[in-house]
């Protein structure tokens, strides 16, 4: 493999990789933030009645755009090696 391939295959696994772990850890502030809530609160129906289903809203909102921000940088990357790979081809069958 070259270098320039474990950069590519580097890089986007990074972007999914750290996309996922942000959505796993504002998942989790959610859950802690529910924990912090009286007994008679952490029902569904009060969380909803509420909290309109999210008790920690600063948590739920930049999860999923940090997720998506790093979905797509992964994809991009994705999108250049497959561009990278396609030259690379042609230049190698034209000689």
């Amino acid at each position: 493999m070259t270098d320039t391939r474990k950069f590519f295959v580097i890089s986007a696994a990074l972007n999914f990789g750290l996309g996922l772990l942000f959505l796993v850890y504002f998942n989790y502030l959610e859950y802690q933030a529910r924990q912090e809530l009286s007994p008679d609160m952490r029902t569904p129906e009060a969380i909803q009645k509420y909290f309109d289903g999210s008790v920690c809203l600063g948590c739920d909102i930049p999860g999923m755009v940090l997720m998506l921000l790093f979905f797509s940088i992964g994809i991009f990357a994705i999108l250049l090696w497959t561009a990278y790979e396609i030259i690379t081809a042609k230049r190698q069958n034209s000689n």
